[in-house]
């Protein structure tokens, strides 16, 4: 293990729990450590995360083992254990992607442990310290999974408790997962009188604060996945709830600026009320379930629509000047860009999260984006295939290939764009139709060329990591000849 690894609260490497040998330390909070570890039977890696409250006062032993320096706590961490194992018991029936898979749970050096399925990825914590994650399209592809997740632990009478950013994994593939239940932690809150000790300023509502649990429910976890968004729209937690409270009732005005003034004319405005509708100080005033809430979502994708602005000569005259930088246009001389820029041009704008493309639809349409960024995305996985800026083409697959669309793309921010359908082409002329389409043939192949490049740098870093040797040959056949390394 690193050395930032060797504290003495934590378990060495290779330590064997049952048939479950550490590996390294994954995470560590207030009251447990999540390992990675492999079980030695299956040969498969798993995490592991033991039942470590350090606000109780607990020291581990040489021997592994863990104990209170306080006795008189003992009675206390007795609860809070079996609250921790009774949580374990009723997760594990759920079989969800988005909700985190366990395997097993024990008993073992005076605690307890649950074992869980280990995923790549990293925490939506640090993807948005790295940036990541920042467009409405980003945050919905999020959201929605999360919000269904909760839905059906609601269903079952669950709330989650301790929803922020820290606990929401994000896989290689781009699909959250929700983590650490807080179940425990707020029940030690409960007995202990101490609420603040425990929970995450800016994402625990007001009512986790009171330390009774028949106030919590759906609305709870509501605030925490709102204030999880609102992170992601401002790159800060929101204001803490209890310095909004007082400032409520002392002089009228909430610290935290709304939504839909911090996010105003990068996100839409309907996705930004949607987010303060969760956020909102008293439990009463909140959406009362996740269906409720995601009712404030469908209105923001019914409401997100790419608009055709009015035809004018001073639109066109933007148009013009725009093309004239892009580079798919270098080559075509004035009166083709003036041809083209003609009063049956559909010019187009759209506000952030607006599909303007969809999945499986078939239209006799391309867009050329103007100005703004959008992401392309494929159902089901959040993750963006690729990012385009102004100048990008897209589309024109489905429009040369007469098929449906294969991905969709979803605006990022505000975008103007112009749509290119059979009306308009067929004004054009054939020898300029003909220049447009070898135009986009070209850039499909130079496409093609860069993911061949890709391929070729994940085929050598795959051999590389099996220990072999790869050698490309950049003939036309594009041949690939692996020679195994001998052994010494």
């Amino acid at each position: 293990m690193p050395p930032e690894e060797q504290h003495p609260d934590l378990l060495p490497a290779n330590t064997l729990l049952r048939h479950y040998r550490i590996q390294n330390i994954l995470g560590q909070g207030g009251f447990g450590i999540t390992y990675r570890a492999q079980d030695t039977m299956l040969e498969v890696d798993v995490a592991i995360k033991e039942f470590f409250p350090r606000p109780l006062g607990v020291v581990r032993q040489p021997d592994g083992s863990v104990r209170l320096e306080n006795a008189a706590q003992q009675p206390l961490f007795e609860k809070c254990l079996r609250r921790f194992l009774e949580e374990a018991r009723s997760i594990a029936r759920f079989h969800n992607e988005n909700i985190v898979r366990i395997f097993n749970f024990f008993k073992e050096n005076g605690t307890a442990y649950l074992v869980m399925e280990y995923v790549e990825g990293t925490t939506l914590s640090e993807r948005f310290r790295r940036g990541e994650c920042r467009s409405e399209a980003e945050l919905m592809a999020i959201l929605r999974p999360l919000m269904k997740a909760l839905a059906l632990l609601h269903h079952e009478g669950f709330v989650h408790r301790d929803v922020k950013p820290g606990n929401i994994y994000v896989r290689t593939d781009g699909t959250p997962l929700l983590l650490d239940f807080g179940s425990a932690r707020q029940f030690v809150s409960e007995q202990s009188n101490t609420m603040t000790t425990f929970l995450t300023p800016g994402y625990a509502p007001l009512e986790q604060y009171s330390g009774i649990k028949d106030e919590h429910g759906p609305w709870t976890d509501i605030y925490a996945l709102g204030a999880v968004m609102y992170a992601g729209i401002t790159c800060r937690p929101p204001v803490d709830v209890i310095t909004r409270s007082n400032g409520l009732v002392h002089d009228g005005k909430d610290p935290l600026p709304p939504a839909v003034q911090a996010g105003k004319g990068r996100f839409s405005q309907v996705f930004l009320s949607a987010i303060d509708q969760a956020l909102r100080v008293q439990p009463g005033d909140r959406p009362r379930n996740m269906d409720e809430w995601l009712r404030f979502f469908r209105m923001a994708t019914a409401n997100r629509q790419l608009v055709t602005i009015a035809d004018t000569a001073k639109d066109r005259e933007l148009v013009l000047k725009i093309i004239r930088t892009i580079t798919f246009f270098k080559g075509f001389s004035e009166e083709e860009k003036l041809r083209f820029v003609s009063h049956y041009t559909r010019i187009q704008k759209c506000v952030p999260g607006t599909y303007i493309i969809r999945e499986n639809s078939k239209e006799s349409s391309f867009y050329i984006l103007l100005s703004g960024s959008a992401n392309v995305l494929q159902n089901g996985n959040p993750t963006p295939l690729a990012e385009l800026g102004p100048g990008a083409i897209f589309g024109e697959i489905s429009f040369l290939a007469n098929m449906p669309r294969t991905a969709n793309v979803v605006a990022n921010e505000p975008c103007l764009l112009v749509r290119v359908d059979k009306e308009l082409m067929d004004t054009l002329g054939a020898e300029m139709r003909e220049k447009i389409k070898d135009r986009i043939i070209e850039q499909l192949l130079k496409r093609m060329k860069k993911m061949n490049q890709l391929l070729q740098n994940i085929i050598k870093d795959a051999f590389v990591l099996m220990g072999t040797h790869i050698k490309m040959d950049n003939s036309d056949s594009e041949s690939v000849s692996v020679n195994q390394q001998s052994e010494v």
